[in-house]
């Protein structure tokens, strides 16, 4: 403060007061991060941009939104403070295939300020076969796998059948090679044919094959897959050997060589024998 009168100006004291400090800005949303596991979530973060005092804590929570497997429950676990140097936290102890709410709030010594909020997904996991909720797939594969075959891009093995759950109320038993088709109304599959299902050829008797079942869950992003073999199929005849194009080529090879030899032997006895005769 300055006084002042006719005769001059005087000043006081100078005194340095501080304005009180009041709740932060929210975390910005910008800068939140989330790296998804089947059954873990890393969220990194920043500080806020208006801290409006001294940031002292982070409280974080989560909570389940919508799962792809309804008997997965989706409370809320209690909320996690951490401390005010925090700049992530590794959710645990989650469910594959379930999308979360994470929220996260700052605080000074007036009190937390608005919550920044992001929802993720964790992955999906491979399925038990014993119950789930996706589709069976009866996988056929041919041993070993024939010239022909590789040579041409062809896949080694094809699906036999696709069923859901739903379609199995009961065990049932299932043939391998009964020249059925079978629909599948879930998922989509190269082996598929004209959209009409699954065929199940008759297996070749002259052929080694393994058969798979293989469960599969799957959604917009990304499919998983358990597979257990549950037989194998033995030749029940000679199988038939088909020549290796490369031993092929160097036998040929070898015979036109020695015909070749042969007939050079022949006319140069043929030269000789004229010889003998013109003396």
């Amino acid at each position: 403060m300055i006084l002042t009168n006719p005769e001059g100006r005087k000043e006081s004291d100078e005194t340095v007061i501080q304005t009180d400090e009041d709740v932060p800005g929210s975390v910005p949303t910008q800068s939140l991060r989330a790296t998804p596991f089947e059954d873990r979530i890393l969220l990194y973060w920043k500080e806020p941009a208006e801290p409006n005092g001294v940031i002292i804590q982070y409280e974080i929570s989560y909570s389940g939104v919508r799962s792809f497997d309804p008997s997965v429950p989706l409370q809320r676990p209690g909320l996690t403070v951490l401390p005010s140097n925090a700049t992530h936290h590794l959710f645990a102890q989650l469910h594959p295939g379930v999308t979360y709410q994470l929220s996260i709030r700052a605080s000074t010594s007036k009190g937390f300020g608005s919550a920044a909020t992001l929802n993720v997904t964790t992955n999906i996991s491979a399925p038990t076969i014993d119950e789930y909720d996706g589709a069976y797939q009866i996988v056929v594969e041919e041993v070993p796998v024939s010239y022909h075959s590789a040579s041409s891009g062809g896949s080694p093995y094809y699906y036999a059948a696709q069923m859901s759950p739903s379609q199995l109320p009961e065990p049932l038993p299932f043939t391998v090679g009964d020249n059925k088709t079978y629909q599948a109304s879930l998922f989509l599959s190269e082996q598929r044919i004209l959209g009409l299902g699954f065929w199940n050829p008759p297996l070749a008797p002259r052929k080694n094959y393994n058969i798979y079942l293989q469960a599969v869950s799957s959604t917009e992003r990304e499919s998983k897959t358990q597979c257990l073999r549950l037989a194998t199929k033995g030749a029940t005849e000679e199988p038939e050997v088909i020549p290796d194009p490369a031993k092929q080529t160097d036998r040929v090879v070898k015979i036109a060589g020695i015909s070749a030899g042969v007939l050079v032997f022949i006319l140069l006895v043929l030269v000789a024998i004229l010889l003998v005769k013109k003396r």
